[in-house]
């Protein structure tokens, strides 16, 4: 069912990891059927300062819709970062930064910090809550069962073996865990790794590989080092 279209709106967007905050304009929202979900949440809207409308297919994930604009940004998901270095290549030596998030994956901290940012935001301000997500059943019947070809550019990605947008050898990895970058989309995931895709392999990447976390469904790569080391 479709609800009535939203003039001005800011977006606070959350796929189990992080929130981020689109302000828009033109907002409306559909509940219905995609893939084996049968309560996804379609959205189409306009970025604020844009005139192409852009359109979302939600299937997992948290969702609040705040009135108009101005409203502050969610706690931001990278931490300060580690210097490295300097580091022998065949330039010479260079440092460089580190970047990782602040909560790993599917950490109930990334929830429970966002809901306490956004109740003391909308308790001092009085901003207007014209919907709230958060709580939404996308009605995933078949998640257990859910194959690759079910897949689809929507939903979020999971990239691992690689720090700050560039695949990081084995011996490199932070405390000798598996790195990993997450995206809300095959699209923003192209933008650091423009090989990726559903349909066609890679050089670099190994995938897509279906991988849960929670009640969210990811499409997976894997680089090569990542490969090799869970093949042992």
């Amino acid at each position: 069912m479709a609800s009535n279209v939203i003039e001005r709106g800011t977006l606070y967007l959350g796929n189990g990891f992080a929130y981020q905050r689109t302000e828009a304009r033109r907002i409306g929202l559909e509940i219905g059927r995609a893939a084996q979900f049968a309560k996804a949440i379609e959205l189409n809207f306009t970025h604020k300062g844009h005139r192409k409308p852009s359109r979302k297919i939600l299937l997992g994930g948290k969702l609040v819709i705040i009135c108009g604009w101005g409203h502050p940004v969610p706690p931001d998901n990278w931490s300060k970062g580690t210097p490295l270095g300097p580091i022998p290549t065949a330039w010479g030596k260079v440092k460089a930064t580190m970047h990782h998030t602040r909560y790993p994956l599917g950490d109930a901290r990334w929830i429970t910090e966002f809901d306490a940012f956004l109740d003391d935001y909308i308790q001092r301000s009085g901003a207007q809550v014209l919907l709230d997500f958060r709580n939404h059943d996308f009605d995933d019947s078949h998640r257990h069962r859910i194959k690759k070809t079910d897949l689809t550019p929507e939903m979020p990605v999971l990239v691992t073996g690689v720090v700050a947008g560039q695949i990081v050898p084995v011996d490199q990895w932070p405390r000798r865990e598996i790195p990993s970058q997450e995206f809300s989309n095959l699209a923003e995931a192209q933008k650091v790794f423009p090989d990726l895709a559903l349909n066609r392999s890679s050089s670099r990447f190994e995938g897509p590989i279906v991988d849960h976390c929670g009640e969210c469904v990811y499409t997976r790569f894997d680089s090569l080092a990542v490969v090799e080391r869970l093949s042992r």
